[in-house]
């Protein structure tokens, strides 16, 4: 009887389909954590300071954000409580901007589900105008970066 592993090839020196495919899940398992760390170490950061009545500037945001219709008031509020100290954080999500292989994706897709596809950075984009709307006119230091953000492609 001869031993097989969990693919059901032999043990003995394998066959190479079965050593590609070992070879892919261990190259899955080293590179997806590497991945997942790179993915946090890129991820805009926040001060934690930036909290009002418990919860985080970018918690605020985000409710504004799921809002079906009009402005979050809460969330407006919020924001400006914070004050001026969110502007460098709102900066941050102003110019986030997606991987090529994302960009590359999101123009492959059919213009019609565009609408149902939002990319991390129209997310981000969205909360930081958000966030500036509701700090004006404490906002005015961000006007230059923002004025140069408005020729940018994203």
């Amino acid at each position: 009887m001869t031993n097989t592993n969990a693919f059901g090839s032999p043990l003995e020196g394998g066959s190479s389909a079965t050593k590609k495919r070992l070879g892919a899940l261990l190259v899955i398992l080293l590179v997806g954590p590497i991945a997942g760390l790179m993915w946090q170490m890129m991820r805009p950061t926040e001060s934690p300071d930036l909290v009002y009545q418990g919860k985080r500037l970018s918690a605020w945001l985000d409710e504004a954000w799921h809002r079906d219709a009009g402005v979050d008031a809460e969330a407006e509020h919020a924001v400006r409580q914070i004050g001026p100290q969110a502007i460098p954080y709102l900066l941050k999500l102003a110019t986030t901007k997606d991987s090529a292989f994302k960009s590359k994706v999101s123009g492959l897709l059919p213009q019609r589900w565009i609408g149902n596809y939002i990319s991390r950075s129209g997310h981000n984009h969205f909360s930081a105008a958000f966030g500036f709307a509701a700090l004006v006119p404490a906002a005015k230091s961000a006007v230059p970066v923002l004025i140069n953000l408005v020729g940018a492609k994203d």
